[in-house]
């Protein structure tokens, strides 16, 4: 593969090719991102935000670099384990919440950008995204599986995978963001109260799920093939 003779050729550390599809993918909705701002100009505002979430997707990835970092060298204990997955539940929904974004291509009102673009657009920020957040909980999954048993950690999984669904729709129906569970903890915990009893919130949930729940399981497949 391209990446491995790379990889092999320059010397590039391991970790860089299990994220190279991810960056490639990333990097590739940075340039589009840029490209529209060139094109379009900053006058739609809104299509800034894409850069942010974007950022926001990577940072789950960043914490479980952090955490194989600790646990390579042999510093991770349980405690520290159980801070870092804390933080690292409270960002991953921000990565598969790119897929919610296409919503936006209805409310695109540029004359200067064609609708194609703007579908593929839309597209590779999801997929960069989704792509950023699973290999995110794939590496948790590894990680973990070096502390429990696998039955345990594949329960884990799942919760992770509800959960996250359940953060996609505080997001995007709700306008919550992972931050306020800080600036506004007890609005937050009083939202979420409500919601899980929300009939509209839990199909969200059960469909995301389901449907996070595929992929996963797809990427899984694919990784193991490689």
């Amino acid at each position: 593969m391209f990446a491995n003779s790379l990889i092999n050729r320059y010397k590039i550390p391991s970790f860089v090719e299990v994220l190279f599809p991810a960056f490639c993918l990333s990097a590739f909705a940075s340039i589009i991102l840029f490209f529209r701002m060139f094109k379009a100009g900053i006058g739609e505002f809104w299509f800034l935000s894409f850069g942010w979430n974007l950022f926001l997707a990577w940072v789950p990835l960043f914490i479980v670099l952090y955490l194989q970092k600790l646990h390579h060298q042999q510093k991770l204990d349980k405690l520290t384990l159980f801070i870092g997955l804390c933080f690292w539940l409270l960002f991953l929904p921000n990565s598969p919440y790119l897929i919610t974004d296409l919503l936006h291509l209805k409310h695109r009102d540029s004359p200067i950008i064609p609708v194609w673009f703007d579908t593929l657009f839309f597209f590779t920020f999801a997929l960069a995204g989704l792509q950023a957040g699973l290999f995110s909980l794939y590496s948790i999954q590894n990680l973990l599986s070096q502390y429990f048993k696998p039955r345990l950690v594949w329960g884990f999984v799942l919760l992770v995978l509800v959960l996250t669904s359940f953060g996609i729709y505080l997001g995007r129906e709700l306008r919550w963001n992972s931050w306020d569970i800080i600036a506004q903890p007890f609005d937050l915990m009083q939202s979420i109260f409500f919601q899980i009893i929300n009939p509209a919130a839990l199909k969200f949930t059960a469909i995301y799920t389901i449907a996070l729940s595929i992929f996963y399981l797809m990427f899984l497949q694919n990784v193991r093939k490689n």
